[in-house]
This record gives C-alpha cells, sequence and structure tokens, in this order.
C-alpha cells in the first residue's frame, strides 16, 4: 500500500523541550514531584529546626523548573540555536523516504537511513544521525489512517529510542 503523509508546524520551544528533554515536563509524575517538593519545601519553612531544610527543597525545585532554559547545552538553548526550527517546517513520510522541509532547508532520506524512533509528547519522532529529526503527529497518523503503517516501517528500519537494541548498538 502507497502512502504519502505530510503536514507544516511551528515547534515551540516548550515543545521541543518536552520530546528532548531529559526529563519530559509534560509527564504528570513530573509535575506531582516538583509540587510535592515546592509543597514540602514551604511547609518546612515554619518551624526553626527545618527552615534550612525547605529552603534547600525550595531552591532545587525552582532550579529544576528554570534550568532547562538558561543551562548550557540543555534542549531549551539548542531549540534557540537551530536556525531551522525558528520557521515553520513541513515534515513527511512516504513509502520510500521521510523528509523535513523549510523554507531555505530541505533534508530526505530514504527510511533505510533512519535509526531511531520514539513516540513521545504527541508525536512519533524519526531520527538518524546528522539528519534533523522526523516529527508526525500521532493523532493526525491515526485519523488518516497511516500510523499502523508508519510505525511499522519505523520498527522495520530503526531500532526504538532508549530500547535494549538501541543500548547494545550504542555500546
Amino acid at each position: 500500500m502507497t502512502f504519502n503523509f505530510e503536514h507544516t508546524y511551528q515547534l515551540s520551544d516548550r515543545e521541543y523541550v518536552a520530546i528532548w528533554g531529559l526529563t519530559n515536563p509534560t509527564r504528570p509524575a513530573v509535575w506531582a514531584r516538583r509540587v510535592a517538593t515546592s509543597g514540602l519545601g514551604l511547609l518546612c519553612l515554619f518551624s526553626s529546626y527545618t527552615f534550612v531544610l525547605g529552603i534547600v527543597m525550595l531552591v532545587v525545585a525552582a532550579f529544576a523548573m528554570t534550568a532547562p532554559h538558561w543551562f548550557p547545552g540543555t534542549s531549551a538553548r539548542t531549540f534557540r540555536s537551530l536556525r531551522y526550527l525558528q520557521g515553520p517546517l513541513t515534515y513527511g513520510a512516504d513509502t520510500e523516504t521521510v523528509w523535513a522541509r523549510g523554507e531555505d532547508f530541505l533534508a530526505r532520506v530514504s527510511w533505510r537511513h533512519v535509526t531511531l524512533w520514539r513516540e513521545r509528547g504527541g508525536w512519533l519522532v524519526l531520527q538518524r544521525a546528522w539528519f534533523p529529526p522526523v516529527l508526525l503527529p500521532i493523532a493526525a497518523l491515526r485519523e488518516q489512517g497511516w500510523y499502523d503503517e508508519l510505525k511499522a516501517l519505523a520498527q522495520q528500519h530503526a531500532v526504538e529510542y532508549n530500547s535494549a537494541a538501541a543500548k547494545r548498538q550504542a555500546v
């Protein structure tokens, strides 16, 4: 079966951090830990015995929430440095190739060059070293009926990010 899926999207820095950050800030468990740490830190401020602990907990919580935006090498800083991400990109895939295209930018490879895939933040992400990741919205893929076929192609040609097979390849 032949298919062709394409969509244009302007990724925000917040979405980029959700996809590429070390921790996924959109996950409820991450927010629950941040709220719990902040709440416990605030409670500790009411006792002279735990006041210093409360200050330390609040500083750690503030650091965890703001570090991705100012710490070198983090995903938010990477997003700002990648010029091709500053405008809308058209991401696509068909039975032969995957691509990312911008106003003055085009990157296209055959499926055999895709080495990693993952699902994160509502996106099917197809990766290759030295090639911009191709981000395909899972909801739109399902709506158009191409999700299963695209995921099968990803599984056929690449390994899932952070899987045992990906870890073996990295060694």
